[in-house]
Parts: C-alpha cells; sequence; structure tokens
C-alpha cells in the first residue's frame, strides 16, 4: 500500500483541476462522479481484489481533507 501517497495527491490534483476548470467555464460541473474518478485514478491497476483496497484508503484520505467536500448527488448523466 505504499502507492497510497501518491494516489491521493494524484486524486487531490485531479479534483483541484476540475474545479479549476469550471471556474473557467470550461467544465459543466465543479466535482467528478466518484466512479470516474477513482476509474481514472486507478487505471493501471487491474486486479479487482487491491483496486478496491486501494480505493478504500485512498478515498478515506480524500474525504478528510478540509479543501474535499464528499457528497452524493444525481448529475446530467443520472450518476
Amino acid at each position: 500500500m505504499a502507492r497510497v501517497p501518491e494516489l491521493v495527491a494524484t486524486t487531490l490534483d485531479r479534483l483541484a483541476t476540475q474545479a479549476a476548470l469550471h471556474a473557467r467555464g470550461a467544465a459543466l460541473e465543479p466535482y467528478i462522479p466518484i466512479g470516474q474518478l477513482r476509474d481514472d485514478v486507478l487505471r493501471s491497476e487491474l486486479r479487482g481484489s487491491r483496486r478496491e483496497a486501494l480505493w478504500k484508503r485512498v478515498r478515506s484520505v480524500v474525504e478528510g481533507n478540509a479543501n474535499v467536500r464528499a457528497s452524493v448527488r444525481e448529475g446530467r448523466g443520472g450518476d
């Protein structure tokens, strides 16, 4: 699980980029659906069990960040 800090940094960078794109009008939403974010960050991890274990640890750290608001909402596509 040594990759967790790197994956957390990638996740936070991806979220910050999305927020900046939205602020400039280049993205429709200021957020990224959790499934899309997970798949983007963990695209190189192919084993399902390892993927879920990694994501559980990454998600707990990211959701503990004061700059991140974790919530469930329905987007334009129904996710």
